[in-house]
């Protein structure tokens, strides 16, 4: 049969296709009959790219490799990794799978002409990705090559219109550093920390990879100025994440009171108890050393109880500890040690974020929300913390904020008060008459030709007298009902005992 005359009945009857291919191949190989059945063998990987099928994909594969084809036949090198990595995808999806068998069809695709780099070669990447158990998965990675991801690939796909986390070249570096950690191949960590440091620099958007290098540099024994670097902006866009503290942590071991708050932090995030049982330990620990016993007892607890919800048993230096004295002696163990962790990791953290004067114009106690002025025509809301104690109108505060949304909802890394604010473009102190109209429903604060509106909240709660000389603070913020920006008193400072 001729070649378009196999390339036709394929349509039809592949198994037939083949048999004609391969007869015709071994009486007269040349290059239209070898090109003809590496083309049915081609539709026999398409049939078989199972697990289940698993023997007759992998004999396809062998017969494909024994062709020895040539690299000008790219359609076909293109094709070729969609039911590799098909096979591959499903062999991943199965529990318990033997991780053999990603290594043996990588061995038998090592020589295989893909073309580098291309759509389907990065399919093949993304592919292998999901065997996220294989032990050799660093040999795959190697293979492939780094250098062949394309612009594309550092970009996030989406799906039913949904962008995803993470892209494909980000990926694979991390599941690349998460293998040489668990095999911990000290060079090659150290060979692979340069170009996780270069993805970090020219993509700072990819959230993960600052996570990864500073763990391969505490791996590396890094722990100075260059692992906190990699480390602290990741720290501060998880900054919710217990692990994200548990790394930081391991970043300052050598800093007792920056290794303690950080842990303190992580137990303090909302979490399962079962994913904290290693930082409650290491607090144990800690606190120990310290001969803080009853924190000590505490968290030892803790870990004790963790390690019951997840249906564990203590390991033997847990139960040692349980038998020392210090532990029996302790009736009600509870936390003692007074340190503001918050305050020493905000610190950490936010050290390269400038703080922000605001004044407070309106509090809703209830939910805990804040409307606030924090600059010439800017003005916000904020949710805060009991950490800021009681608020009012006219307090100050320090932010450090992260971002605002167009709606004006500021969030914050941190808010604290401040005890006063220089006058500036949006904030005084005024010193002036009142004066207020007949019927004693309007009042002011005149200052020479400036005239300073006075709400009936604090007229309320002072005795106020048409010609008394007062103090305020006075602020510039946006009146809704008039929709302008107006200067307006936002507390009384007292009484000047003269008047004018």
């Amino acid at each position: 049969m001729t070649f378009r005359e196999i390339m036709d009945l394929r349509k039809t009857d592949p198994a037939k296709a083949y048999e004609n291919a391969l007869i015709n191949h071994q009486e007269n190989p040349n290059e239209w009959t070898l090109r003809a059945l590496s083309w049915c063998i081609y539709d026999g990987l398409k049939e078989s790219a199972k697990y289940s099928t698993k023997d007759a994909f992998i004999s396809k594969l062998k017969e494909m490799k024994s062709l020895e084809l040539p690299s000008e036949e790219t359609m076909l090198w293109n094709n070729l990794i969609w039911p590799i990595g098909a096979f591959i995808r499903d062999c991943a999806s199965l529990p318990n799978i033997s991780e053999g068998i990603f290594s043996e069809i990588l061995e038998l695709i090592k020589d295989f002409h893909f073309i580098k780099p291309s759509k389907e070669f990065s399919v093949l990447l993304n592919s292998f990705l999901k065997a996220k158990n294989w032990r050799n998965l660093a040999d795959f990675c190697e293979w492939w090559n780094f250098d062949n991801l394309r612009p594309e690939d550092f970009q996030c796909d989406e799906i039913n219109g949904r962008k995803l986390p993470t892209s494909l070249a980000e990926n694979a570096h991390l599941a690349y550093a998460r293998v040489l950690l668990a095999k911990k191949d000290a060079g090659g960590i150290r060979k692979f920390i340069p170009k996780l440091q270069s993805l970090v620099e020219s993509h700072p958007d990819m959230v993960y990879s600052n996570y990864y290098l500073g763990k391969l540099l505490i791996a590396s024994g890094e722990h100075g100025e260059n692992t906190i670097n990699a480390v602290l902006p990741f720290v501060k866009k998880k900054k919710n994440e217990f692990w994200a503290w548990q790394l930081l942590a391991e970043v300052f071991e050598d800093d007792e009171e920056k290794y303690l708050a950080c842990l303190l932090r992580a137990v303090n995030c909302r979490t399962k108890d079962e994913f904290l049982q290693k930082i409650y330990l290491r607090l144990a620990t800690v606190f120990l050393e310290k001969r803080y016993y009853s924190d000590a007892a505490f968290y030892l607890n803790k870990h004790i109880e963790a390690k019951k919800k997840s249906q564990s048993t203590p390991s033997y230096e847990v139960t040692n500890l349980l038998k020392q004295n210090w532990y029996k002696d302790i009736a009600a163990p509870k936390p003692n040690y007074n340190m503001d962790y918050m305050a020493i990791t905000n610190g950490l953290i936010l050290s390269d974020v400038s703080e922000i004067p605001a004044v407070i114009t309106f509090v809703n106690i209830e939910k805990m929300i804040a409307n606030v002025v924090y600059g010439k025509n800017k003005t916000g809301f904020l949710k805060y913390s009991k950490s800021l104690g009681r608020i009012s109108p006219g307090d100050v505060l320090a932010l450090k904020i992260e971002n605002i949304s167009p709606e004006g909802c500021i969030n914050i890394f941190s808010a604290k008060k401040v005890t006063s604010l220089p006058d500036n473009e949006f904030y005084k102190t005024i010193t002036g008459q009142i004066s207020t109209n007949p019927q004693r429903t309007v009042f002011f604060l005149k200052d020479g030709n400036n005239s300073y509106y006075i709400p009936q909240e604090i007229v309320g709660g002072v005795k106020l007298e048409s010609g008394d000389k007062a103090t305020f603070n006075v602020i510039y913020s946006f009146n809704r009902k008039k929709n302008i920006w107006q200067w307006k008193c936002i507390r009384f400072l007292g009484m000047c005992c003269d008047k004018k």
